[in-house]
């Protein structure tokens, strides 16, 4: 997603206060002294939720007054600072309990998969619901020709058995076994093998190679891979995804007169 600049305040009671101090080095012993001494008190809070723009919590202060604290005045998890060189906070929550982590922690992602992998489970219900009559069709024909034979008409090569529902059910298992092929298990192994082999060429191609961050191509997820060869149109808002976000000035016009010479990327391409 984008990064955007938003000010944060702290509470007008805390830097009323803290401005009696001198913070020239905020690690200095002297500031570390006087802070428990200045900053006692207690904070209510809201209870854990995933609301990131929404704050409520209350500040209380030994010998001053209550203030409520809200958005402008947090700072949440894995925030970075900009034009500021360090700040004097109190951590409310941690871990699960933050509104990032709470938000990961209560909705669970679902794991991607690409267009083959759908058809390929797709067609392996098809396959299962196909050897299931095949199975019980096998099982209940053995059944019907075993039942037209007499004791002395029976192959001399197959144990006499009791005839009846289990008989029957163990004759569907035999079938199962033996028409167990045509669900290709094997196929699944083959498919992780091809794409781990692809990850390699991906990740070692040239190509897509950052110079400039000294960074490969990432493949976080493998399974996608085959859809990069099915691409054939890309839509999208998010201008600074497909440009990086960089301005590069080519080329402008005004009153008959043209400035720069650079050409642009189609222009290259022609």
């Amino acid at each position: 997603g984008e990064t955007d600049m938003k000010l944060r305040l702290a509470p007008k009671v805390v830097s009323e206060l803290l401005s009696r101090c001198d913070f020239t080095d905020p690690t200095s012993d002297a500031v570390a002294a006087a802070l428990p001494s200045m900053l006692q008190g207690v904070v209510l809070c809201e209870e854990p939720n995933d609301k990131v723009n929404d704050a409520t919590a209350q500040l209380r202060l030994a010998g001053a007054e209550h203030v409520l604290v809200s958005e402008e005045n947090m700072l949440l998890r894995g925030c970075q600072l900009r034009n500021t060189e360090w700040v004097l906070g109190l951590v409310l929550s941690t871990g699960h309990d933050t509104k990032v982590g709470y938000r990961s922690s209560k909705k669970q992602t679902s794991q991607k998969s690409g267009y083959s992998d759908m058809l390929v489970n797709r067609n392996l219900v098809k396959m299962i619901a196909l050897l299931l009559p095949i199975c019980l069709a096998g099982a209940t024909a053995h059944a019907v020709l075993r039942a037209g034979l007499d004791s002395d008409d029976e192959p001399w090569y197959l144990p006499s058995e009791a005839r009846g529902l289990g008989s029957w059910f163990l004759d569907v298992c035999t079938y199962f076994i033996l028409s167990s092929s045509l669900i290709p298990i094997s196929f699944y192994v083959t498919r992780n093998i091809i794409f781990t082999i692809v990850r390699y060429f991906v990740i070692n191609d040239l190509t897509m190679y950052d110079e400039e961050n000294d960074e490969p191509c990432r493949v976080k997820t493998m399974h996608l891979l085959e859809e990069i060869g099915q691409v054939s149109h890309i839509f999208s808002d998010k201008t600074g995804t497909l440009t990086s976000n960089r301005m590069e000035f080519r080329r402008a016009h005004f009153a008959n007169s043209t400035f720069g010479c650079g050409d642009t990327a189609i222009a290259h391409s022609l």
